[in-house]
């Protein structure tokens, strides 16, 4: 399938750019995000180990990947591929000052294990090879609280299906949300999917200790929303 196809089969919502970026985010724009962008022309498989090229080593690298699906301001993946240097990430968010965000990010703690896909993660999931993906999170995504827009939240059967396609057998799921609707939009999904099984054991009402906080998170706790943790477990 052509990249063209791809884009057909998905429309893209919500914002691409908001406020503009401050002088320094423009440049780290224009110079570090370039050297860490994936192409947006996505091949019909993607070589994921091509991705994460070693320039010191002249060689592929062949590190487990995790990835996020949406990563906002980018606090959660720039944490977790600080604290896991031998683990390559990559992050898919479309909107722009999410992405400066996190390449500010990248710069700030001298990153090199991330790449970054900045257009619909659904494209991007639809040209992974099957088992290729060690790990995947989708944190306080947009929950499109209307219900004429619940067709638009990335937690659905056909993104559980291919979230399974994509992830190695017993590989983690990991979801957050702090939106009651959405929330128990996704226990129903998760009870449904022959795809998962909850981690044995885990309280989704506990944080556990591996998980930073992204920026959505910290302002629910402020306003006083509960938020919920899906650990669920790829089944064979």
């Amino acid at each position: 399938m052509t990249q063209e196809s791809r884009i057909k089969k998905f429309m893209l919502y919500g914002r691409r750019k908001g406020h503009p970026l401050h002088k320094h985010k423009q440049v780290l724009m224009e110079t570090l995000f370039a050297k860490m962008r994936i192409d947006r022309d996505l091949p019909d498989v993607i070589d994921i180990h091509k991705i994460f090229y070693d320039e010191d080593e002249k060689k592929y690298d062949k590190h487990d990947v995790y990835l996020e699906i949406g990563f906002g301001g980018g606090e959660h993946l720039a944490a977790v591929a600080k604290e896991n240097p031998d683990i390559n990430f990559i992050g898919c968010e479309p909107f722009v000052n999410g992405v400066a965000s996190l390449v500010e990010h990248i710069e700030t703690h001298q990153l090199s294990n991330i790449r970054i896909y900045d257009h619909d993660a659904r494209l991007f999931l639809e040209a992974l090879p099957a088992a290729s993906i060690a790990r995947a999170y989708v944190l306080f995504a947009d929950p499109w609280p209307k219900a004429r827009h619940h067709k638009r939240r990335i937690i659905n059967h056909e993104t559980l299906a291919e979230l399974h396609r994509i992830l190695e057998s017993g590989a983690q799921l990991r979801i957050a949300s702090d939106d009651p609707s959405y929330l128990e939009w996704i226990e129903e999904h998760l009870a449904e999917t022959p795809h998962f099984t909850p981690l044995a054991g885990h309280d989704v009402n506990v944080q556990p200790g591996d998980w930073p906080r992204t920026r959505y998170q910290e302002k629910a706790v402020r306003e006083g929303r509960a938020c919920k943790f899906f650990i669920m477990i790829r089944n064979v």
